[in-house]
């Protein structure tokens, strides 16, 4: 492949991935610290947790899309990478870009997007984005073993004011 036809692909790989972007905006000061995790059932196949095939902005699940019995964990995500459980247990998280976070602890991995909603202006009617860094969307977790699956959502402790996603020119 010549350098013009990497640097053509490379950039359509780029605008793809910029026209996919969610509609939240959260970074790692605003993740950090005491969460609770509310996790459903695990079961030995994946699930979908309610989100669509596709996947849209507007579609995502509510957060009764988990059933049956749930269990709470309750982490603190430190600066820079690491979690912690109260029991003394120690684990790792990373941002995904500033859309979601993974955490790995206690022989589990969790994912889920930033949560996020639309507001109407009351005057313009414009749709505006607002973020919700104190919570999550419905994600997913597994076991280290990949035998277990189930869905999830998140809460900070301490309530996080939504804000409003930034313009993209200013």
């Amino acid at each position: 492949m010549s350098a013009a036809n990497a640097v053509c692909l490379l950039g359509l790989l780029f605008a793809f991935r910029a026209a996919g972007d969610l509609p939240v905006h959260c970074l790692r000061h605003e993740v950090e610290g005491d969460w609770n995790f509310v996790l459903g059932p695990a079961s030995k196949t994946r699930k979908a947790c309610g989100h669509l095939h596709p996947d849209t902005e507007e579609g995502q699940p509510a957060r009764d899309v988990i059933k049956g019995p749930t269990t709470e964990k309750k982490f603190t995500l430190h600066n820079p990478s690491m979690v912690s459980m109260t029991s003394g247990r120690k684990g790792t998280w990373t941002m995904v870009y500033d859309e979601g976070f993974e955490v790995n602890i206690d022989g589990h991995t969790f994912f889920a997007f930033s949560n996020f909603t639309y507001q109407k202006d009351p005057v313009t009617h414009v749709k505006k984005n607002f973020s919700h860094c104190g919570d999550t969307m419905v994600g997913w977790y597994q076991n280290s073993a990949r035998t277990e699956f189930g869905c999830y959502f998140g809460s900070k402790v301490a309530p996080v004011v939504p804000k409003p996603l930034p313009s993209p020119h200013g």
